[in-house]
């Protein structure tokens, strides 16, 4: 869902569009180097099933956000 709301804020064009596809850029780098610091770190466990689990829980709250922020 927020993959197709930001494409439809990017295709309108113009200057929106330019700092839509700039801060989903700079967030996109922000949440694996953070992600892959948890990892080094030993924050997202030590167990297969636990970094997974908790990858993707590391992912989640950022995509709820970006619905909130994309959906007003």
């Amino acid at each position: 869902m927020v993959i197709a709301m930001r494409m439809g804020a990017m295709a309108m064009g113009g200057p929106a569009a330019s700092r839509e596809a700039r801060l989903m850029i700079d967030e996109k780098l922000a949440a694996n180097i953070d992600l892959g610091i948890d990892l080094i770190t030993g924050k997202l466990g030590t167990r297969p099933e636990a970094v997974i689990s908790n990858s993707i829980a590391h992912y989640a709250g950022k995509v709820r956000s970006n619905r909130r922020r994309l959906a007003k």
